[in-house]
């Protein structure tokens, strides 16, 4: 699973290294757009990106889990496994939940993570899988205000070309996400913007997840 995983985290690196920053987007839908800057937060949560309290969230959360099912195996000795098997589901789906959570507050390659236990057939219940299925679909996307922020700290001078971004992504994934924008040519464009100290995340993620893989 470590070798699957890591496989996977290299192909992901090449496949979402950053475009260049602005890029023509032929027939994109207008979408509900706002002068650039000043945007308002997305409902979503920010990452946590403190290195420590990422590895003390990881961490909790796996033992959680591990306790969970040490605690359904025991009672299953007193109780018997028809009472197992009536109750082994709801295990499983409260801490697919738990798992879930946690991932989606941390965020980084934790994502990566929760996108490959949901499609991994053979190794995890199907009561497990599918409450991680969602993160197949759509990555909680970062607030507008951080995604302004990022862009007028990379392009400087250049952001006078913009005459608007869309504060609503077109899709978003574990290491960014992609606004449209309109030039002040007229033009429509696809903004693929790298998510705040993505580089240091994924570095801390990686040492977290292969301590995790070591229980």
């Amino acid at each position: 699973m470590k070798e699957t995983y890591e496989r996977m985290v290299s192909d992901t690196a090449a496949r979402d290294k950053p475009a260049q920053p602005l890029a023509p987007a032929a027939g994109l839908a207008p979408r509900a757009r706002a002068p650039y800057g000043g945007g308002t937060a997305s409902p979503a949560p920010p990452p946590a990106s403190g290195g420590w309290w990422r590895f003390v969230r990881a961490y909790a959360t796996t033992f959680v889990v591990i306790a969970s099912y040490v605690s359904l195996g025991l009672r299953a000795r007193v109780l018997g496994r028809s009472w197992r098997d009536a109750n082994v589901a709801a295990v499983h789906q409260k801490n697919a939940r738990r798992v879930y959570a946690t991932i989606v507050r941390l965020q980084g390659l934790f994502i990566k993570v929760g996108q490959l236990l949901s499609i991994m057939a053979n190794f995890l219940p199907d009561e497990f899988r599918a409450e991680l299925e969602a993160l197949q679909d759509k990555v909680p996307e970062r607030p507008y205000a951080e995604i302004a922020e990022r862009l007028e700290s990379e392009l400087g001078n250049l952001m006078a070309m913009v005459a608007s971004l869309d504060r609503e992504p077109v899709a978003s994934a574990s290491l960014g996400q992609v606004h449209a924008a309109t030039l002040v040519d007229g033009r429509r464009v696809c903004v693929k913007v790298q998510h705040r100290a993505i580089d240091r995340i994924v570095v801390m993620d990686l040492a977290t997840i292969r301590r995790i893989m070591t229980i």
